[in-house]
């Protein structure tokens, strides 16, 4: 979905946390259109890091697109 807006014109900011490769890779014909931005989501610090880095990067995001990762956790956001 990712190169498909890039494809599209559009600007993404993509977020990963652990595995950056797929990103980087994409990056190469892209370094322009699109930020990628490491971040473990379930640590509020970097949850308002991640939030602060994009609203740098386009001010106010058009749409957010989510994916779940496969694993699972309902634990609350830990500082």
């Amino acid at each position: 979905l990712c190169q498909e807006l890039l494809k599209m014109g559009h600007y993404v900011v993509a977020h990963c946390n652990r595995n950056q490769a797929a990103l980087d890779k994409l990056a190469e014909g892209y370094s322009q259109d699109l930020k990628i931005l490491q971040a473990d989501l379930s640590f509020e610090d970097q949850l308002l890091k991640f939030i602060t880095e994009t609203e740098r990067s386009i001010s106010v995001p058009d749409g957010i697109v989510f994916f779940p990762s496969l694993k699972r956790n309902n634990e609350p956001l830990r500082s």
